[in-house]
């Protein structure tokens, strides 16, 4: 049996349901791949949307859709203008930080004061203004759920499906850190019992002792 991926002729044995599994998924992705290709191009050939060299406002390359009108935006900066047209703004503060240290208690007291973490979805990289990188609502992003190993039911997946329009801009230069933070969660403004918390070590430690020290009292 054979089957073509993308240029490729692939020999592949048809009793083999995982490799065929394999092949087919593998065409099905390279088609999404030109299909999002194809749809950039449109958007910057004939609407005149300007792409970052790096796509996306991390580096990466995948539209965002406002959950409003289903249309597509290139970066998070552009569906937060975009939903101006909705009667949605964007409200942001900016901050200054001398450390990293710094930077990292106030980014923490954030999330434990929202109930949500803040990740980033690549590494940092160059611009005019600096070293920047985007820390977004843990929340953004495509649902998935996911089987555990030893029990037939799905694992539960805090990612909206969509972008919240949150995030955290972070631009490192000559030994300071600028954040720009824009707090509207667009869509999900409760966070009940911090159920989308990845708590850090240090909270971590506080919930453990308080829990051993309850245990011990009885």
């Amino acid at each position: 049996m054979y089957l073509f991926v993308d240029t490729f002729l692939v020999s592949i044995d048809p009793s083999d349901h995982v490799e065929v599994r394999k092949a087919a998924k593998a065409r099905e992705n390279i088609a999404r791949v030109r299909q999002q290709q194809e749809k950039r191009a449109h958007e910057r050939n004939i609407h005149g949307v300007k792409l970052p060299s790096r796509c996306k406002d991390d580096g990466r390359s995948t539209l965002v859709k406002c959950k409003e009108c289903n249309e597509a935006y290139p970066t998070l900066n552009n569906y937060r203008e975009h939903l101006v047209q909705h009667h949605i703004e964007a409200h942001k503060t900016h901050h200054e930080f001398t450390s990293e240290k710094e930077f990292l208690a106030w980014k923490g007291s954030i999330e434990m004061d929202v109930g949500v973490n803040y990740t980033t979805h690549g590494g940092s990289w160059k611009s005019s203004e600096g070293k920047k990188q985007i820390f977004y609502c843990r929340r953004s992003g495509e649902k998935s759920s996911t089987k555990t190993q030893d029990t037939s039911e799905k694992k539960r997946t805090c990612k909206l499906g969509l972008y919240c329009t949150s995030s955290m801009e972070v631009v490192k230069a000559d030994g300071c850190i600028r954040v720009t933070f824009y707090t509207d969660h667009h869509d999900h403004e409760q966070f009940p019992n911090l159920i989308h918390m990845v708590l850090p070590k240090s909270e971590k430690d506080i919930i453990a002792a308080s829990k051993s020290s309850s245990c011990s009292q009885k």
